[in-house]
């Protein structure tokens, strides 16, 4: 019987669930889990194992040494005892050597460790004989040879404590027995007395408390001394007695490798090939035996610790096996019911996305009718369930748009087949279908034949593609006139490097009015360029003419017509049709349309580049903005041509720079260096009237000309022009320039340094100056008042050099040089001159008694008093000391006497604060010629009559 199916009749869904593969899975990847966890639990539990067993061994190791240390103690007491109370007898003579051996022999074979005693004098000047008693055995023999011989490299002599303590320890081994040596010293009176040399059996000390200790049946124990030689091995491998050493085996090499150095400690060695095991456990711990030291080392297989361990895996084992066993059961169980669920759960998801799908859903017949469908065909469609089983697929088609090809993927055979067809609603709407087909022979509850169709709404996307075609239609018109743009570029590329050489604006134009036809139509060009260094000035460049002759040549410059608009707003302008345009003033009757373009580069303004046509309207946006790249390209080349003229002007002005300082170097009055100035900057760089103005006067204001270029012009016109202008440059310190009350082109720089105004530079220029001119007179101006500073230096410097520092009067090397010169004056003319020595009376006594300071201002007040009262013409100097040389230039000897006479006079009065004293003139007259053939001559004979005259005042005095 058929079970209900819902009103869509679909069919029930086989599940496609396969437990069992996972099932595998899980208890594969569960089995390696386990195997993993097991690995790693086993070996932490191997680890800590052996750690145990090495502990133990470690443990063992300590409590032999322990043991044996405590029997070595028991030792060195007797020992003690023996020295103390027998030898100190023997060695004081109070008991004989027979009576000391008698007493050694009961202690021999009460002490099972002990094969004997052998005590060994060493007394100065004395001879007494070594007493020993050892063991009546083969090893209380083998006991006394070594203690004899151990004597012997004592020596026979006398000893050292030292010598004592480094045997003391000393191991003997043989393969018959293991003895130790222990040295202990009998001191006396500050020195060694003797050495009780005690041998001990190492065989019966290891045999009872080292081989104990060696863990179960193949643990070993081992004895080695400091130097690593074998004292005790005992191997169960090994063949032979206890303890002795048949051969080299890898455990003892080893073993000894790793304990040499080392106090203590426990580790594990691998020994390839070794017996018992390739990996050894070992602990050791070292008893000190003497002056010596020896290591006990205990040692076992890494199986000890495997072995410890079986029963705890066996366990294990068996709990891990019960609880996979129990997993198994438990997930065959589960496994079942999930695929129970599964199966449902899949049914009922794939009849929820057949409800709820975006896209119809139908199953049809072979013929195309509808069986079934789902609600989202149906409201695609806007037919009911039970009129879409009324109807094909064909039915709904619309005719020509894609009803063949589903006719064609219907009766088709194979896979899915695909197609898109229109379909039509109930309302009359069309839209487009992605139309899906797929056979359902598999599913028994339906029809042979039938198929499962997916219909998707592919409308949006029909529209998207014919969208998309538009778009390419569109793109390859831009494609078309992008390659037409790339063209124009192209040729505008050429364009550019044709007048790229040209050196001024006509040549631009030129080469514009040749080359841009190709690239754009037009009538007429005319190019509107800013004049260099004028701005707001333009010319204007027409290659016919017209703009000249209607009288918009100026337009540029005024500011109007369409050329002015855009000089203002810095926009191109398009006028379509120029007889309605606002701004446009007719320059020909041919043009009926123009388009202008700015000419700027970096907001700089440089014209306007004009296109006009006899057509209207021939010019559009293309022409716009080809022109404006050109007019852009323009600007650059015309700001390149401008930036090179101002580089060639500037190279000009840094070598008049150069030549100017060259030639302000060599003046050195500053009147001269004025004259040079003026000269340089009105010859050289052409400026009509240049002049430099000095301040004059008490307060300044009076300006005097120092020079002015040309010379041919008056001063008073120079002063007209300049003055007022200096007289502000001179009070403010900065340039001026002419004001409105003031000629145009005057302009007036202060000659300053360090803020004081020497003078001032004037120029005067009808068309003004320049930036560049500016600066050039400025910079000028700062090296002419450099030089003027170093001009006045000099110049004080000089006069530094001619005058006496205390008395300002010239100094004795300038006014020999000047007699000089008036020798030569007195020979060509015939003239005559009269020299005379001047010195200060009793001078001396008033340094003495007023003081140095006091003195000095006597000379300071003496020659300023006679400085003021000789003639402009006259000459005085210092000629050392308290001495000055005056010269009178033609005078005879009577008159300069009578000029000395009122001098005296004036002298005698003359009042010095702090001076108490009057001041005496002593001196002497000689004339040239006369008293001598020159002046030099006529001072020696002064230089006589000055001491004269001196004697005589004294005499009088007295």
């Amino acid at each position: 019987m058929r079970r209900t199916r819902s009103r869509l009749s679909l069919p029930a869904r086989k599940g496609r669930f396969d437990p069992f593969r996972r099932t595998f899975i899980f208890f594969l990847l569960l089995a390696a889990g386990a195997v993993a966890v097991l690995s790693v639990l086993d070996g932490r539990a191997v680890a800590r194992q052996e750690e145990i067993v090495n502990d133990q061994q470690f443990l063992s190791a300590t409590l032999a040494r322990l043991a044996a240390e405590d029997r070595f103690s028991s030792v060195d007491a007797s020992a003690g005892f023996l020295l103390n109370h027998v030898f100190s007898r023997t060695l004081d003579g109070t008991m004989t050597v027979a009576e000391a051996q008698n007493y050694l022999q009961p202690m021999v074979y009460n002490m099972p460790e002990v094969l004997g005693f052998y005590f060994l004098p060493n007394v100065p000047g004395k001879d007494f004989p070594p007493v020993t008693a050892f063991r009546s055995t083969p090893a209380g023999n083998d006991g006394r040879v070594f203690a004899a011989s151990t004597a012997d490299r004592l020596g026979p002599g006398l000893f050292s404590q030292d010598d004592a303590v480094a045997l003391s320890g000393s191991v003997m081994v043989t393969p018959q027995q293991r003895m130790a040596l222990f040295c202990h010293g009998f001191s006396g009176g500050g020195s060694l007395r003797g050495v009780l040399l005690t041998v001990v059996d190492l065989s019966a000390v290891l045999s009872r408390y080292v081989v104990p200790t060696a863990r179960g049946r193949s643990g070993f124990s081992m004895v080695l001394s400091g130097d690593g030689t074998p004292v005790w091995f005992n191997d169960p491998s090994q063949r032979g007695p206890e303890g002795s050493f048949g051969r080299e085996s890898p455990e003892l090499e080893s073993v000894r490798s790793l304990v040499s150095g080392a106090v203590s400690g426990k580790s594990s060695l691998e020994i390839p090939g070794a017996k018992g095991g390739s990996r050894l456990l070992v602990a050791w711990n070292t008893l000190r035996m003497g002056g010596k030291r020896l290591a006990v080392v205990l040692a076992s297989p890494a199986e000890e610790a495997e072995a410890a361990l079986s029963g705890l895996r066996t366990q294990r084992n068996l709990l891990l096996g019960s609880l996979l066993l129990l997993v198994v059961l438990g997930s065959a169980f589960f496994t079942g019911k999930q695929r129970q669920e599964e199966i449902k759960r899949r049914e009922a998801g794939f009849r929820a996305v057949f409800d709820n799908a975006s896209s119809g859903i139908a199953i049809l017949s072979g013929e195309g009718r509808f069986l079934s469908c789902n609600a989202t065909w149906e409201t695609m469609t806007g037919l009911s369930q039970e009129r879409l089983r009324q109807k094909t697929i064909f039915d709904l088609a619309a005719p020509g748009q894609g009803r063949d090809e589903l006719g064609r993927i219907l009766g088709g055979n194979g896979g899915s087949r695909r197609s898109e067809a229109r379909f039509s609603r109930a309302d009359g709407v069309s839209f487009w279908g992605d139309v899906t087909l797929t056979p359902m022979d598999a599913d028994p509850s339906l029809p042979p034949g039938a198929l499962l169709a997916l219909i998707t709404d592919i409308s949006g996307m029909k529209r998207a593609e014919d969208l998309l075609k538009q778009n390419a239609a569109t793109l390859e018109a831009q494609k078309a006139e992008l390659e037409k743009l790339a063209s124009d570029q192209g040729m505008l590329l050429d364009l550019f490097a044709l007048f790229a050489e040209a050196e001024s604006p006509g040549e631009i134009h030129r080469a514009l009015f040749a080359s841009l036809p190709v690239i754009i139509t037009f009538r007429n060009l005319f190019l509107c360029v800013r004049e260099p260094g004028k701005d707001g000035r333009y010319t204007t460049l027409d290659a016919m003419n017209e703009v000249e002759r209607s009288g918009q040549a100026g337009f540029g410059s005024e500011g109007k017509g369409i050329v002015g608009y855009v000089l203002r707003t810095g926009k191109a302008y398009i006028a379509g049709d120029l007889a309605m345009d606002p701004y446009y003033v007719s320059h020909s009757e041919e043009a009926r349309s123009l388009v202008a373009v700015p000419i700027s580069y970096k907001g700089k303004d440089w014209g306007v580049l004009c296109l006009d046509s006899a057509v209207r309207y021939a010019f559009g946006v293309r022409e716009r903005d080809l022109l404006g790249l050109v007019g852009f390209y323009v600007a650059l080349h015309l700001e390149e041509v401008e930036a090179r003229a101002e580089l060639g002007k500037k190279a000009k002005q840094l070598g008049f720079l150069h030549r100017v300082v060259q030639h302000f170097a060599a003046e050195r009055t500053n009147e001269d260096l004025s004259r040079r100035i003026v000269d340089i900057l009105g010859a050289e760089l052409g400026f009509p009237l240049v002049g430099i103005l000095a301040p004059g006067g008490e307060d300044g204001e009076n300006m005097t000309l120092l020079a002015g270029h040309p010379g041919d012009t008056g001063g008073d016109d120079m002063m007209s022009r300049f003055a007022s202008r200096a007289r502000d440059a001179l009070r403010t310190g900065l340039p001026v320039a002419g004001g409105e009350n003031e000629r145009p082109g005057t302009l007036a720089v202060p000659l300053s340094f360090n803020g004081t105004v020497f003078a001032v530079l004037a120029a005067w220029n009808e068309r003004g100056f320049t930036p560049s001119e500016k600066e050039l007179l400025e910079i000028t101006a700062e090296h002419g008042a450099t030089f003027w500073v170093l001009n006045n230096l000099l110049a004080e410097r000089r006069h530094e050099a001619l005058i006496d520092p205390l008395t300002q009067v010239w100094n004795r090397r300038y006014i020999m040089r000047r007699l000089e010169e008036e020798n030569s004056r007195i020979s060509r003319n015939g003239s005559r001159g009269a020299v005379v020595l001047v010195d200060l009376g009793d001078f001396k006594s008033i340094n003495d008694r007023f003081g140095h300071v006091a003195g000095d201002e006597v000379l300071r007040e003496t020659a300023s008093l006679m400085s003021k009262n000789l003639r402009t013409c006259d000459m005085i100097g210092r000629y050392g000391g308290d001495e000055f040389l005056l010269y009178l230039p033609d005078v005879t000897v009577d008159q300069a006497a009578a000029a000395m006479l009122r001098m005296e006079d004036r002298v005698a009065g003359l009042k010095i604060p702090g001076v108490n004293a009057a001041v005496v003139l002593d001196y002497g007259i000689a004339s040239c010629p006369g008293d001598g053939n020159d002046l030099v001559e006529a001072i020696g004979v002064a230089d006589a009559r000055m001491y004269e005259n001196k004697a005589r005042r004294k005499a009088e005095t007295a």
